[in-house]
């Protein structure tokens, strides 16, 4: 029988997740897990929910534990992450608009085209543009 002391670490799709030795007594351990897992496999994350899951936790805990400590909820610093990857194949690479999306993990060019103008403040092609204008004129 295995000791209630020990780490359990559980193999998921996205990697190995590991119980705390007491989680109750590691501020913030479950939200700090949460963020290195979206800043590892964001591209595969798709909801709030299903990082929840993984974790083994409720969907509403871990909103809230991640929001007490980073000030942000889960889905927008998802949202963040595959943005600013976005942004670093739109300024490395020459690939279609369609997909850098699909490499970051939204499948959908609309969806991705809203939430890049939403963070950015112009739309993925403006973006290129003014990074390859940018480039010549350095």
């Amino acid at each position: 029988m295995e000791s209630a002391s020990k780490t359990k670490i559980e193999n998921t799709p996205l990697g190995p997740i590991c119980d705390p030795p007491d989680p109750g007594h590691v501020p913030n351990y479950w939200a700090q897990i949460g963020k290195e897992l979206i800043d590892r496999e964001y591209s595969r994350l798709r909801s709030v929910e299903e990082i929840a899951s993984l974790l083994g936790i409720s969907a509403g805990h871990f909103r809230e534990m991640f929001r007490v400590a980073f000030g942000v909820t889960p889905k927008p610093y998802l949202t963040q992450v595959k943005i600013n990857e976005a942004r670093k194949l739109l300024e490395s690479q020459f690939i279609s608009i369609g997909d850098v999306a699909v490499k970051v993990g939204i499948p959908s060019s609309k969806v991705f085209r809203t939430h890049f103008k939403e963070l950015l403040g112009g739309t993925p092609s403006e973006y290129r543009r003014t990074q390859s204008t940018r480039e010549v004129n350095l």
